[in-house]
């Protein structure tokens, strides 16, 4: 590869990566995903994009889990609240486990979705917490829910 390849491939790399952090701005949880809530150290992020998620009809996945306190969990759902305002919004409450489920308006032709769940408090008063932020072609919650179902762990 040339060094005019490898330039043109880092500044594409850095272009994408720039473009994959911002998808969250405008929305009420970018903090959060900037590690402004929660520690960066004390959450497990996963972003995935292109090929690998493409299947699923996504092209930015980006997931973090992390165990909160009482008063960041409520930070959190009144962040999520403020998103979901005005927009689709599925919800659920099952097991112990709460599911609130955002698809926003289409930014050009990319669908844009978020997700919250919350798993049984813990000791301490502490809960598990899993956030997604997902954009695609994917055209509805309802077909993202069965993504997520089929997916499981």
């Amino acid at each position: 590869m040339t060094y005019k390849m490898k330039k043109t491939m880092i500044l594409l790399l850095l272009v994408l990566s720039g473009l994959q952090a911002s998808a969250q701005q405008g929305l009420s949880v970018y903090p959060l995903f900037e590690g402004k809530i929660i520690p960066v150290t004390q959450m497990i992020e996963t972003r995935i994009a292109g090929r690998e998620i493409a299947k699923y009809q996504l092209s930015l996945f980006r997931s973090l889990r992390f165990v909160a306190t009482t008063e960041q969990q409520q930070k959190v759902d009144e962040l999520v609240e403020r998103d979901s305002k005005g927009h689709f919004v599925m919800m659920s409450n099952k097991n112990g486990v709460s599911t609130v489920m955002v698809q926003f308006p289409p930014r050009g032709s990319v669908n844009r979705f978020l997700c919250k769940k919350t798993k049984k408090k813990m000791k301490g008063g502490h809960a598990e917490v899993i956030v997604l932020y997902m954009e695609g072609a994917l055209s509805s919650l309802a077909k993202l829910n069965e993504i997520l179902n089929q997916t499981k762990e």
